[in-house]
C-alpha cells in the first residue's frame, strides 16, 4: 500500500518492476525479496535513494508542464552519467569520476518534455540525436496510449558537461548554481537539450463525484 500522492506511489512501483542496472545490486534486491517479501518490497526505491543524493528541486508549473530533480549520484544503482556514445557523432559523455556525477531528472507532459529534448537514449542504452521520425513515434505512442484512458508522462535526462554549472553544484548557497535554482524563471531552461529516455502510462479512473 503506497500513501502519499498517487503518481510518485505508481512511479515507485513502476521503480519496483524495473529494478536497477546494477547487476550486482540487482541480484542483492532479488535476494532480499526472496527472504523477506513484506519487508523488501520498496527494496529498489531504497537502493536509488541511498546511491542519488537529491540537490535541488525545480517545481512544477503550469507554463512548462514539468518538474524535475537535480541529484549527485554515485551511479552504483544507475548510469545516468555513465560513459555513452552520442550516435552519429564523436561525442561521448565521461564516465562518472569518484565523487559521482550530477544529473537532472525531469518528468512531465510528453509533448512539452518532447519540445526540449535534443537526443533520445536508444534500447541499447546509447544516445541518437532526436529525428523528426523518431520525435513523430513518440507523439503517436503517446496519443495511442492516452486514447486507452492512460495518463502519461514523458521522462528525461540531462548529466555531465551538458548541465552546464549545475554539473559541479554540490547544494551550497555560495555556488553559482545556487542563484540559478532559486530563480523559476530559469527552470525551462535548465530544462532544455535534454535526452528523452521514455514514457509510462498510468491508469487514472475518474474521480467519484
Amino acid at each position: 500500500k503506497c500513501s502519499g500522492e498517487p503518481t510518485e506511489g505508481a512511479l515507485k512501483v513502476l521503480a519496483e518492476k524495473l529494478g536497477v542496472e546494477n547487476d550486482a545490486e540487482m541480484s542483492r534486491i532479488v535476494e532480499l525479496r526472496r527472504a523477506s517479501p513484506e519487508s523488501s518490497c520498496a527494496a529498489v526505491s531504497d537502493a536509488i535513494a541511498r546511491d542519488a543524493h537529491r540537490l535541488a528541486v525545480l517545481e512544477f508549473d503550469r507554463g512548462r508542464k514539468s518538474m524535475s530533480v537535480v541529484v549527485r549520484t554515485s551511479n552504483a544503482t544507475f548510469s545516468a552519467g555513465a560513459s555513452k556514445t552520442v550516435r552519429g557523432t564523436k561525442k561521448t559523455k565521461a564516465a562518472a569520476g569518484s565523487k559521482g556525477t550530477n544529473a537532472l531528472f525531469v518528468k512531465g507532459a510528453p509533448e512539452n518534455v518532447l519540445e526540449r529534448c535534443a537526443k533520445i537514449q536508444m534500447p541499447d542504452g546509447s544516445v541518437a540525436p532526436l529525428s523528426p521520425a523518431a520525435k513523430k513515434q513518440i507523439v503517436d505512442q503517446t496519443t495511442a496510449m492516452s486514447k486507452t484512458a492512460l495518463r502519461v508522462l514523458g521522462f528525461a535526462v540531462k548529466s555531465g558537461s551538458d548541465l552546464g554549472v549545475l554539473e559541479t553544484y554540490d547544494g551550497s548557497v555560495g555556488h553559482p548554481g545556487h542563484a540559478l535554482l532559486k530563480d523559476p524563471s530559469s527552470y525551462e531552461a535548465i530544462e532544455s537539450e535534454l535526452t528523452f529516455v521514455g514514457l509510462a502510462g498510468f491508469g487514472d479512473p475518474p474521480r467519484p463525484g
